[in-house]
């Protein structure tokens, strides 16, 4: 089983002390997939696999500990925009800034490790479910399209506050947050509609997208009064104009999708570039090249992907790293993006 304690941590970086989760102990039961994710019950420690400063943003495994180096980085806007993106959960934002971290100093293997832990906290937004809950996840891709349509539209246009009445009108739908829509109403009745109260509801809008997997569905509207919202009619006509599709696709968790294809991407890269670099994590010829290949082939780089697993088997990999990388030519050649365990690989359960 997995024992969880809480500790109180002072950050190198601002000397702000915090209380982090770290894992005391924990178990495995099953196979781990292609990419060495973990079966449960580790598999759902991964958000206690970092530590974050709520005061200035650093993450670490361990935040009492950082490089010289990562008091810069951490301050630098390509940092905070990561910390803070919108485009993906809260948890990846964490791994991909450790990531920029290790990617700056050097320690190519450990950003790319970073960047598939990334993947897996996508990969946890859109699991299988059960068709009764399938609308919570539709609800969850709105909100995003409402937040991503203040971001865009509000940088390039500015915002009427018409268009922020509609926003509270769905504050209000959402049942735990009637108060918020009271405010902003004050607000802009009493003549305090500024860019604060703006701030204060994008910032709302990021708490739900990252905490909405853990709201009771009894604090959630019906659909059919969610989508009767002015404000859904008016970003599904601003996304008409600008020819934004992708949250109106038939794939409700499309976004989600391209979240884990792009950390995928990226960790593919740290480990060619970690390769490059006599940085690998593995002496075992072509066990490099089979964790690689999966991040390519989960990400749809098809032709890549059948690449790298060419050079792993020509590095005549032996026992369960050869069986991996011909299950992987299998999966390439049915242009497969789906996840598979080891056992799958070897035979021992049959894939379909």
């Amino acid at each position: 089983m997995t024992q969880l304690e809480e500790v109180e941590k002072k950050c190198i970086l601002c000397g702000k002390e915090s209380k982090q989760i770290v894992v005391i102990s924990t178990n495995t039961v099953g196979s781990p997939d292609l990419d060495t994710r973990p079966p449960e019950m580790k598999r759902s420690t991964l958000p206690y696999w970092i530590e974050f400063c709520p005061e200035c943003g650093f993450c670490a495994p361990d935040i009492s500990e950082a490089p010289p180096e990562a008091a810069e980085i951490v301050r630098s806007e390509a940092y905070q925009q990561q910390l803070h993106n919108p485009e993906f959960p809260a948890l990846a934002n964490k791994f991909l800034c450790l990531s920029l971290i290790l990617e700056k100093i050097g320690v190519y293997v450990g950003a790319g490790w970073c960047s598939v832990h990334a993947a897996w906290a996508c990969d946890d937004t859109y699991p299988s479910r059960i068709p009764k809950i399938e609308p919570y996840y539709t609800l969850k891709t709105d909100i995003i399209r409402i937040l991503k349509f203040l971001l865009t539209k509000g940088r390039r246009e500015g915002l009427d506050w018409e268009t922020v009445e509609k926003v509270a009108g769905a504050f209000e739908a959402l049942k735990y947050f009637n108060k918020t829509a009271k405010e902003i109403r004050e607000a802009i009745r009493e003549g305090r509609a500024d860019g604060e109260l703006m701030g204060r509801i994008i910032g709302v809008l990021r708490l739900l997208v990252d905490n909405m997997d853990f709201f009771p569905l009894d604090a959630l509207p019906s659909l059919s009064d969610w989508t009767r919202l002015d404000i859904l009619k008016e970003v599904e006509e601003w996304e008409k104009m600008e020819k934004e599709k992708e949250c109106l696709s038939e794939d409700p968790f499309a976004h989600k999708r391209e979240a884990a294809v792009k950390c995928r991407i990226r960790a593919a890269n740290m480990f060619l570039k970690a390769r490059e670099h006599d940085q690998n994590f593995s002496d075992k010829p072509g066990k490099v090249e089979s964790v690689i290949v999966d991040l390519l082939r989960r990400a749809g780089q098809f032709d890549q992907a059948l690449k790298i697993c060419e050079e792993g088997l020509k590095k005549n990999p032996e026992g369960i790293t050869k069986h991996i990388l011909l299950f992987q030519k299998k999966l390439i050649a049915k242009q497969d993006v789906s996840r598979y365990t080891v056992d799958e690989a070897i035979g021992i359960v049959e894939y379909k």
